[in-house]
């Protein structure tokens, strides 16, 4: 990246990546868990790099209205696309992502293959069995989604089989 490049870390909630290394990029700072961004907010103060992170908001991947169209040079999301259950919302996402990026701006998208999430399925049958039935894991595999203990639906997003997107924006 260019000199003085702005940086969007979109879902990036504790700064597990992301965290700017370099002084001559600034970084914003994006997740839907405001307990997520205190964690970062502390990391940022601790490792001294505030000077480099532009700002560190709530905001979600299908709405980043909060930010003007081409803002930024380049984008990480390595967290947002596991937890979108919906193809809508997962194109939702992408749109929103290549309006903030300027013409020719870098994105990197992590994705968790359909086969990885059945495969964190079978782990947690092992100690929850009452939450991983036969049938329940019948379903995962035919429609992708399954009921956990707690009655939410948790969505194994579908993709091409690749973890993780890199591209430009035209």
């Amino acid at each position: 990246l260019e000199p003085e490049s702005r940086i969007l870390n979109l879902g990036g909630g504790p700064v597990a990546y992301g965290l700017p290394g370099r002084v001559d990029h600034t970084v914003t700072l994006c997740d839907l868990s405001q307990d997520l961004l205190n964690v970062a907010r502390s990391k940022i103060e601790e490792h001294a790099v505030s000077e480099s992170v532009e700002g560190v908001q709530v905001a979600n991947a299908i709405d980043l209205s909060a930010f003007d169209n081409t803002k930024f040079d380049a984008a990480l999301s390595f967290g947002p696309y596991y937890h979108l259950t919906g193809e809508d919302e997962r194109e939702q996402a992408r749109r929103e992502l290549f309006r903030v990026l300027k013409p020719g701006g870098r994105f990197l998208a992590s994705f968790l293959p359909r086969i990885s999430g059945l495969t964190g399925l079978i782990d947690r049958a092992a100690p929850h069995p009452e939450q991983v039935t036969t049938d329940v894991f019948a379903q995962a595999v035919k429609s992708g989604a399954f009921h956990n203990g707690d009655h939410r639906v948790v969505r194994i997003v579908a993709c091409s089989g690749q973890a993780l997107y890199i591209g430009t924006k035209a």
